[in-house]
């Protein structure tokens, strides 16, 4: 060992000496002149060299090392932890004296024994050392670097390293955390919860138990704040839970004990009193007649049971390998995709939207309230879903390892990638896989043959298919400059720019395109997504040019060449064309979980184009005026959704 390491080891052993202060004159005894920062260097280099020098089959004197982390520990002398090498050290040690573990399982007599449970803790204290070096002050930071590193190391040790001695640690040193919004300014809990009601679909008891303990953590911190409608939120979905225990084939013990924790759960939620910002928001709740959560009377009489439909006219499609590809934050999935290669050399590609029609019953109770809400709306705080969480996020969401009801929108492609043909039908498929954006790229980082071949192809055809200009990218493009100049620095744009650059929305706008092709051709009555842009290519040269310059007085020019140029869409029941997208027509059948306009025009293809039966007149002309009505008010609502948006995040920056 280094003389100076010897020197502080016997000051340890023989002092009880606990202030950094105090050490120093300690020190300082033994012609040791350090500052403070020095000193914290050489006790992790003391812990670093006692490790190595430990002995597995000795007795050793483990008060030293323990008295270590008085000093590691203490709230003050964080900032001297916080450079590059001594978190290379601390992390060498762990190396260290985890090969210390390794190379002494073979001889576990009772020294040993006690030798590696005195490492285990002693690895244990200096991981979490690493996570409060690793978790910055965040109280008035609105430093976005600092959150992602935030949100990167609460997302490892909840979810990944599931270590609950760690999470607590976590949560003791810095209690603020329990409010901590990821960058989509979702809460922290919703997505512990949402984990949590995951496992109780899996006879997984050790998750199970572990997020139970992490629900408690958040509840029993005395600095979570709830508003009211989160509170409600978050109440309904145990509720919820609660009510599908009845489906589940545990054991009535455990039914009971997880019974027991949601009533729990939801009593101390009930407790928590209401802050400040519910006053403000609650009034333009009552005038945009927003409605944040469903009465629970209606679970029990639309939604009893899983419907998985499986009649003799459903193709079987569980066998074709099925994957969702949707942003990081994506909890309710939509639509999911299959690809086969045939012996002909030709390509099927299958796209699956969630089939809502076993669900939501025309004129039903949750018919009509999905109707009143017209939309999913999407808030900074939480997310206001158009139907209830059951079917959003659990029975009519294409999550992984579950059989679902699908419409399955079918296209035959040649070798050469062109397509060939156009067919829809009701199918049963099993999601094999949810892959985020960064997992697709990463797919190609690995050496799975099958999985690298079938992105590739999708991607090669989602690119063939833009280049071959079947739809114009130029309107998405001006859609999405004109947001950035009505809405500066809105945290939502940088989702926004990025959905349109996938091969996903390729294919939707592929799918919603050859739909709403085939209804119009037929003459049958549909909601169509209309547009009437006059999209001129000299003003978006001109847009560009202009956007080059980044002066601001330019921004006046460019504003007024976008309203020269884009006019929203909205529903029509006649097809009047999509000219952003130059498309001769276009709907939107593939989001029927998040807009009733998809809802309805789901059940009008089912209806006229799949189930193949007797139409009379009569049904012909009352769906007609029904189309009217819906295109009518999901006009108008999702307008005044938008506004509400508008009006609510002002109301938030000032209650900030």
């Amino acid at each position: 060992m280094s003389k100076d390491v010897i020197v502080l080891l016997e000051i340890l052993e023989n002092e009880h000496v606990y202030s950094l202060n105090k050490l120093k004159l300690k020190l300082e005894q033994y012609n040791l002149h350090l500052t403070e920062q020095q000193i914290i260097s050489l006790i992790v280099q003391t812990l670093y060299e006692s490790i190595c020098y430990l002995q597995m089959n000795k007795k050793n004197n483990e008060k030293s090392m323990y008295k270590c982390f008085k000093y590691l520990n203490a709230g003050n002398n964080t900032k001297y932890l916080e450079t590059v090498e001594i978190v290379e050290k601390l992390n060498k040690t762990i190396e260290k004296i985890t090969k210390k573990i390794d190379n002494t399982q073979s001889n576990l007599n009772n020294i040993v024994r006690q030798n590696i449970n005195f490492l285990l803790t002693i690895k244990d204290n200096l991981e979490l050392t690493i996570i409060q070096i690793g978790i910055p002050v965040i109280e008035k930071n609105n430093n976005l670097d600092d959150k992602d590193r935030i949100e990167s190391t609460l997302y490892y040790f909840i979810f990944k390293q599931q270590k609950y001695n760690y999470v607590s640690e976590i949560f003791k040193t810095f209690p603020e955390l329990v409010n901590f919004k990821n960058h989509c300014d979702k809460y922290l809990l919703d997505d512990v919860i949402t984990e949590y009601l995951k496992c109780l679909n899996y006879p997984s008891n050790f998750e199970e138990l572990y997020y139970e303990k992490i629900i408690d953590l958040f509840l029993k911190n005395d600095k979570l704040k709830m508003t009211k409608g989160y509170k409600n939120l978050i109440i309904n979905r145990l509720q919820l839970a609660k009510q599908e225990l009845r489906q589940n084939e545990f054991s009535k013990r455990k039914n009971k004990r997880i019974r027991f924790f949601l009533n729990d759960a939801i009593e101390h939620i009930k407790q928590f009193e209401i802050i400040d910002k519910e006053q403000f928001l609650s009034n333009i709740n009552y005038r945009y007649g927003i409605q944040d959560t469903y009465n629970s009377k209606y679970y029990d009489r639309f939604i009893k049971q899983k419907i998985i439909n499986r009649d003799h006219n459903i193709l079987d499609l569980t066998s074709r390998y099925t994957f969702t590809v949707d942003n990081d934050n994506t909890k309710s999935y939509d639509d999911a995709f299959s690809l086969i290669k045939n012996n002909d050399g030709n390509y099927e590609l299958d796209i699956y939207i969630s089939d809502l029609t076993n669900y939501i019953k025309t004129n039903s109770k949750l018919d009509e309230l999905a109707y009143k809400k017209g939309a999913t709306i999407y808030l900074p705080d939480y997310t206001l879903t158009m139907l209830p969480h059951s079917l959003t996020y659990t029975n009519c969401s294409l999550v992984k390892n579950t059989t679902r009801n699908v419409i399955a929108h079918r296209f035959l492609l040649s070798k050469n990638l062109d397509i060939i043909s156009f067919d829809i039908q009701k199918a049963i498929i099993k999601i094999n896989d949810n892959f985020s954006y960064q997992d697709v790229k990463d797919i190609f980082n690995t050496n799975d043959i099958a999985k690298i071949k079938t992105m590739s192809t999708i991607i090669d055809i989602a690119n063939h298919i833009k280049r071959n200009n079947f739809y114009n990218m130029d309107y998405h493009y001006i859609k999405k400059l004109k947001k950035q100049y009505l809405i500066p620095n809105e945290k939502l744009l940088e989702k926004y720019q990025n959905s349109h650059t996938n091969f996903v929305d390729v294919l939707m706008i592929l799918t919603n395109y050859f739909t709403s092709d085939i209804i119009s051709k037929l003459n049958i009555p549909f909601i169509y997504r209309v547009n009437t842009s006059n999209v001129d290519l000299k003003l978006i040269d001109q847009i560009k040019e202009i956007k080059e310059i980044k002066e601001e007085e330019m921004s006046k020019q460019i504003l007024e060449c976008i309203n020269n140029i884009y006019n929203p869409s909205y529903y029509s029941p006649y097809n009047l064309g999509h000219n952003g997208l130059d498309l001769s027509s276009y709907c939107h059948i593939t989001v029927p979980i998040r807009n009733y306009a998809s809802l309805l025009s789901q059940r009008l293809e089912c209806k006229y184009l799949i189930d193949n039966k007797y139409i009379s007149d009569k049904q012909i002309y009352e769906d007609e005026n029904k189309i009217k009505e819906v295109v009518n008010y999901v006009n108008d609502r999702i307008f005044y959704n938008d506004e509400y948006c508008i009006e609510y995040k002002q109301k938030i920056k000032q209650i900030k």
